[in-house]
């Protein structure tokens, strides 16, 4: 479950941890999304994002576009980055939290 995925990732690089989705609008067939995990029309039902570097991230799944070398993971309620921080309040944050 969400520990067994937050062990794997812990020892990654603070900040960008190879499994998160990746920052900034991304395009997927023909449709531009905000960063993040979305649901996209052909695959209603389940959100997703590409991930920053699906070589390393043992999550990642292949695209099942033709062509495309991008690799994804399906995002659940545990999905939040390793460390991460809020420019609200400047704090670092480590997992889920309010």
């Amino acid at each position: 479950g969400c520990t067994v995925l937050y062990l794997l990732l812990a020892g990654s690089v603070k900040g960008i941890d190879p499994c998160d989705c990746l920052d900034g609008n991304w395009d997927y067939k023909g449709e531009t999304y905000s960063e993040g995990c979305v649901e996209t029309s052909d695959w209603l039902g389940h959100t997703w994002c590409y991930v920053h570097d699906g070589q390393t991230c043992p999550t990642a799944l292949n695209s099942t576009v033709a062509g495309e070398t991008r690799k994804y993971r399906e995002c659940s309620a545990c999905n939040c980055k390793i460390e991460w921080n809020n420019p609200a309040d400047s704090l670092d944050y480590e997992g889920c939290a309010e």
